[in-house]
């Protein structure tokens, strides 16, 4: 075709070349008149247009031939490259598939099939390139669970050509193939049969695990006895029997199709809508996937419930909103959380309505509960300004070093603290003291995650010792003061134990002369003041009344204004006076002030300095005219009191029992003959008890004349607490189980004390009959002995009938001593008290006594380590 149309190009380019030198030859006789052209130019250029029309003519017909002849030959060409094509696409179709695919014929001959059908039925290569249908077809019947049903299958549908088939077929090896088999048409001519297979065997295994598992989860719903229901779009399609009991239904047909808020109050305890709540809950499960929450079913549509709700959702495509829902009737659990509740309340109540601080720290020594004494310690108004925070924050350094000591102490070494004296200043910058006990607190493993401390306040104790030691301080002083300043400077510093004491001064009046004079006086900012006649100054003031007064700057006021008083000095911000008084007469005023403070003074400090001031005013009574006068009255008064004391158990307490023994006995003598054995018993029981009360009241007497006499000797030796008392203790215990009364003894076999043992036995024995006496059958005694700082504390506890708050003060003294009879009409003088006061102070130790009607009592005394 390439070289025709070369010919072509280069017969146009001849005839072409022809004709413009005709036309050149043509035009030269206008343009060039001088040369003439013959006729024989025209001549030729019409041949040459004659030639060249036949010879275009002849070529294009040439052409024309040819290019038929070739477009025949490419159609053809065309045709079998499609077919090519087709075929080929039709085999990586197959190929490709993933099912074994297998075409044959009308006369039942394999024209196709793929790799996959011969990987699917495990057919050698070889079978396959022989294309013999009957060896093929054995092949293939071999493997199945039933041939005869597969080839049955095969005839049928070869009788009717144009019919359709699906159907599973089973293997012997338990493979399962789904059988797909249609006609193969061409021009709507059934020219053989396509038979496709599926391996579904995998398929099959899946479907019978869900099919069990679904079994098995319907076995779980209808047995379970938790309540379930399934739920769709907010209304129960299906439910178990414990959902139908649980809602008082009679069967499942009353709950189906019935709405969640049919089966619910109005509304729920926070008051929203059950309708409204309902919706928001399904929502939460659909978006989360799950949701459990509380709720308030009907039982029997009248009888409300608390159950626990777990929403989960199975469909939520499309506009269905599937959810499983498993109910748990949580009325008893409600109930416990209500009575949890209420013993945490109680509990909380008790705890905060205790008068002793108690609090909780964690293993950084941040508070984490504390009850209303502790926030008063800490002057914290609520307990969360106090959670999370240490007691840096709410006390001074120097205290709150101390308190992390012990906590640390606490919870790294895992040591308790007992029974630890502490103090801080409150917010009035009044010393407070606690008796302090820290004890780890442990978690479920063992492991110590903080401590629970509880503060006892011991401030009235502490107030006792510091009265009995300051009482004890200024009537010492008041015999070993060289001089009158030393006695007041000693008044002025026992005073500060007790209480701020920057302005102090004290005034004493001569009625004789008629002056007023200050012979101590400490001040901040007025220098002492000169004797003087009365005036109208608070200090007079005090003298006319002869009562004490805490005086502010609003009663200040008040009595200048009505004159009864002048403003003398620098004005206060408080002021306390009162009098000094001996045997009733005012004699003076004692005096404390401060000026920036309102709240330095109280009633407390007003009580307190009450009470010392009659020590106070009776030590300056006592130095001022004449030590030893004052002395030998108060001894010749103290002896006719013992005298009294002496004689009056004489008189009565020995007199009394004697009478009864002299009583038993003349009966006795008289109808021995006509009493019983056990009448006789009887008597005699009552003489021995009897004897042994005289026999006690003897010695005791005997003990405490030789105290007052000088005569008893006191030899302290060092030895075994524990191992020299247990007999005495043994002994006792008997008379303990003769009234049915438990004596416990808490004493650690390595405790030694320096004392004399014979007082000891008599200290011991007398507290602990005094503590027997007093209390009921199946109570209970206890003794127990610690060691505390530099002393050995004894106490010994009942749970007997307790003392009355205006006879405990009457105890340890001769002239008011009481007697009373103890709970099976015990017989008592109140010397055995008496006696065990003046052992004690013998050892340099104090006694004490702590008691509270109808709870028991407890006395506790203390010795020097050391004596």
């Amino acid at each position: 075709m390439k070289k025709v149309n070369e010919l072509l190009s280069s017969i146009s380019i001849f005839f072409l070349t022809i004709i413009v030198l005709s036309i050149l030859g043509y035009l030269r006789q206008f343009f060039w008149p001088d040369v003439l052209l013959s006729s024989d130019i025209i001549n030729i250029i019409i041949s040459a247009f004659i030639a060249s029309g036949i010879s275009y003519l002849v070529m294009s017909k040439f052409y024309s031939g040819k290019l038929k002849s070739r477009k025949h030959f490419d159609d053809k060409k065309q045709i079998k490259e499609e077919n090519i094509f087709h075929q080929s696409l039709l085999d990586t179709t197959l190929d490709s598939t993933a099912d074994g695919i297998l075409i044959v014929d009308n006369n039942g001959n394999i024209s196709k099939s793929n790799k996959k059908f011969a990987e699917m039925w495990n057919i050698p290569e070889s079978l396959i390139e022989t294309r013999d249908n009957e060896k093929l077809l054995a092949y293939i019947l071999s493997q199945l669970k039933d041939p005869d049903v597969f080839l049955n299958k095969v005839k049928e549908l070869n009788l009717k050509p144009r019919a359709e088939d699906f159907d599973t077929i089973y293997f012997k090896d338990g493979r399962i193939f789904e059988l797909v088999s249609i006609a193969q048409k061409l021009d709507n001519e059934t020219i053989g049969r396509v038979w496709s297979f599926r391996d579904i065997t995998e398929q099959k295994r899946i479907e019978k695990i869900l099919e069990e598992s679904e079994k098995k989860y319907r076995d779980l719903f209808d047995k379970s006895k938790d309540a379930h229901l399934i739920i769709n779009n907010g209304r129960i399609s299906d439910c178990n029997s414990a959902a139908i009991t649980m809602l008082g239904k009679k069967n499942k047909n009353e709950l189906l199709g019935t709405h969640v808020v049919d089966i619910s109050p109005l509304t729920q305890p926070d008051g929203q809508l059950s309708a409204v709540k309902a919706d928001e809950m399904i929502n939460i499960a659909v978006k989360n996937g799950s949701h459990r929450f509380e709720w308030i079913h009907l039982r029997n549509d009248d009888e409300n419930f608390p159950v626990e709700i777990l929403l989960t959702a199975i469909d939520t495509e499309g506009e269905n909103k599937i959810l499983h829902t498993v109910l748990k009737d949580i009325t008893l659990q409600k109930q416990t959380e209500d009575d949890l509740q209420h013993k945490h309340i109680l509990l909380r109540t008790i705890v905060d309505n205790l008068p002793d601080a108690i609090y909780v720290k964690d293993l950084e020594y941040k508070k984490t509960l504390v009850n209303k004494a502790d926030l008063q310690n800490m002057n914290c108004e609520k307990e969360e300004f106090a959670l999370g925070k240490t007691d840096f924050e709410f006390f001074p350094k120097e205290v709150a070093d101390i308190f992390y000591k012990d906590d640390q102490k606490v919870i790294e070494e895992g040591q308790s603290v007992i029974n630890r004296e502490e103090y801080f200043f409150d917010k009035n910058g009044n010393k407070t003291w606690l008796l302090t006990s820290k004890i780890p607190l442990y978690d479920q493993k063992g492991n110590i995650n903080g401590l629970i401390g509880i503060g006892h306040n011991i401030n009235e104790m502490k107030k006792s010792e510091l009265l009995h030691e300051a009482l004890y301080e200024i009537s010492e002083t008041a015999h070993s003061a060289q001089d009158m300043h030393s006695l007041y400077s000693k008044i002025h510093k026992v005073v500060g134990t007790l209480m701020p004491a920057k302005n102090f001064y004290i005034a004493l009046y001569d009625e004789k002369a008629g002056l007023l004079s200050f012979p101590y006086m400490v001040d901040e900012y007025d220098p002492p003041y000169e004797p003087k006649k009365p005036g109208k100054g608070l200090t007079e003031f005090i003298l006319r009344k002869g009562e004490a007064y805490l005086i502010d700057s609003k009663l200040d006021m008040e009595l200048r204004q009505s004159g009864e008083a002048d403003l003398v000095g620098t004005p206060s911000a408080i002021w306390l006076g009162v009098p000094l008084k001996v045997r009733g007469k005012t004699i003076g005023v004692i005096v404390l002030q401060d000026y920036e403070n309102e709240k330095a003074y109280g009633e407390n400090e007003k009580q307190l300095l009450i009470f010392v001031s009659e020590q106070i005013a009776q030590a300056i009574e006592r130095k001022r005219n004449n030590d030893a006068i004052t002395r030998y009255a108060e001894e010749m008064k103290e002896l006719n009191q013992t005298k009294d004391k002496f004689f009056s158990i004489l008189a009565h307490d020995l007199k009394s029992p004697f009478a009864g023994i002299i009583g038993y006995l003349q009966i006795l003598l008289e109808d021995y003959y006509s009493l019983s054995e056990e009448e006789k018993y009887t008597f005699i029981k009552s003489i021995d008890e009897l004897s042994h009360n005289v026999f006690s009241l003897l010695e005791n007497l005997l003990e405490w004349s030789r105290i007052q006499t000088g005569r008893m000797s006191f030899k302290p030796t060092l030895f075994n607490l524990l191992e020299e008392l247990d007999m005495t203790i043994s002994i006792i215990r008997e008379t303990a189980k003769n009234k049915n009364i438990t004596l416990d003894c808490f004493i650690d076999n390595k405790i030694n004390v320096n004392a004399d043992k014979n007082m000891m036995y008599t200290i011991i024995r007398n507290l602990l009959s005094n503590a027997i006496k007093f209390t009921n059958p199946s109570g209970k005694v206890t003794i127990t002995v610690n060691e505390v700082n530099d002393e050995i504390e004894f106490s010994v506890s009942d749970t007997g009938i307790g003392i009355r708050k205006e006879n405990l003060s009457k105890l340890f003294k001769m002239d008011t001593a009481i007697s009373t009879k103890g709970t099976a009409n015990e017989e008592g003088t109140g010397l055995g008290l008496l006696l065990c006061k003046e052992m004690i102070e013998k050892h340099h130790g104090r006694i004490w006594v702590e008691s509270e009607v109808g709870k028991g009592t407890s006395f506790r005394f203390t010795l020097p380590k050391l004596n």
